[in-house]
């Protein structure tokens, strides 16, 4: 498979269709809204986000899934594929240093966002050029984002503690219709429902622009998981995984 160039993008969105697991995250990197990269080979193409999620769409022959293992082992950073179809649970069966899990998709289908409260002393604030780099932990910005292409293109709230951000919630893919929402809080400060405040001002913010807040975590992620049925969304569909992480 080869690289495809930037400008040739945009031909990649008709391969999307409504059965590709977190179509949120390929259709950023198409439409230009994040980065990542595209792998091509005849009516085959990987969608590869700058997270590390990847999509592989067309033909699931033995030299591209090959091709994807490399990628996974040598490519130099993360790369979970969502991928459903036997051809390619059977391929990396026979592959003991290709970690596999299940991954969960929610949609959030209520009109308006939840009513949250904070506990005294804490605020709500959108993440800006003067925060941002207080949010430590893996779901930042800097995951899914270079910092200036999430302060352009991205959105997300915190929660205010003492002058520091304790708790975020980040646009963690953006596409024509769907914003994905990742969150985290400081160890510390877990358990007070501070995530969805965070949340619930993001999903506020996805619906002004007209587009469907969707979740997604590993299943074996339980807080995650009541964090996002708290909130309103619905499981609507689940996926396998094969990565490096």
């Amino acid at each position: 498979m080869k690289k495809a160039a930037r400008e040739e993008f945009n031909r990649f969105a008709e391969m999307i269709g409504g059965n590709v697991p977190g179509a949120v995250y390929p259709l950023s990197v198409i439409g230009g809204i994040q980065s990542g990269d595209i792998y091509e080979d005849g009516g085959t193409a990987l969608i590869w986000h700058k997270c590390g999620f990847a999509v592989l769409v067309g033909e699931r022959r033995a030299d591209r899934l090959a091709f994807v293992y490399d990628l996974i082992k040598n490519g130099g950073r993360r790369l979970v594929l969502f991928a459903d179809d036997e051809e390619t649970a059977l391929f990396f069966k026979e592959k003991p240093d290709i970690a596999v899990g299940t991954r969960y998709f929610y949609t959030f289908d209520k009109r308006e966002s939840p009513r949250t409260e904070l506990p005294e002393g804490f605020s709500i604030s959108e993440i800006n050029a003067g925060n941002i780099g207080g949010l430590n932990g893996r779901i930042i910005p800097a995951f899914s984002w270079d910092n200036e292409e999430f302060l352009e293109k991205g959105k997300g709230y915190c929660v205010i503690h003492e002058n520091e951000p304790v708790s975020w919630a980040i646009s963690a893919a953006v596409s024509g219709n769907e914003l994905d929402i990742g969150v985290e809080t400081a160890e510390r400060y877990r358990g007070y429902g501070l995530a969805s405040a965070a949340a619930s001002a993001l999903i506020g913010y996805a619906l002004s622009l007209g587009k469907t807040p969707v979740w997604a975590c590993h299943s074996g992620n339980t807080g995650s998981r009541r964090t996002a049925e708290k909130l309103g969304f619905v499981k609507t569909s689940e996926t396998r995984t094969f990565g490096n992480s």
